[in-house]
């Protein structure tokens, strides 16, 4: 569902080694250090985005459109 301002993920905090926000272009757009459940997304343009999350174990990718 398409995200205006906030966006909220859940995943073990404890494991977690990056959290990346990509363009449609692959480009990173925002990097999160230290991770935080929500993420302010309001100074991100409309469009189609993917956010990485990474852990020790795993890398998942999810896509969210920004209105």
């Amino acid at each position: 569902s398409p995200v205006s301002n906030l966006l909220t993920i859940r995943f073990d905090k404890k494991k977690l080694f990056s959290v990346k926000i990509k363009n449609s272009k692959g480009q990173i757009v925002k990097t999160l250090t230290p991770f935080t459940s929500v993420i302010d997304v309001s100074d991100l343009s409309y469009g189609l985005y993917f956010i990485e999350i990474s852990s020790e174990r795993e890398t998942l990718i999810k896509r969210f459109i920004k209105k």
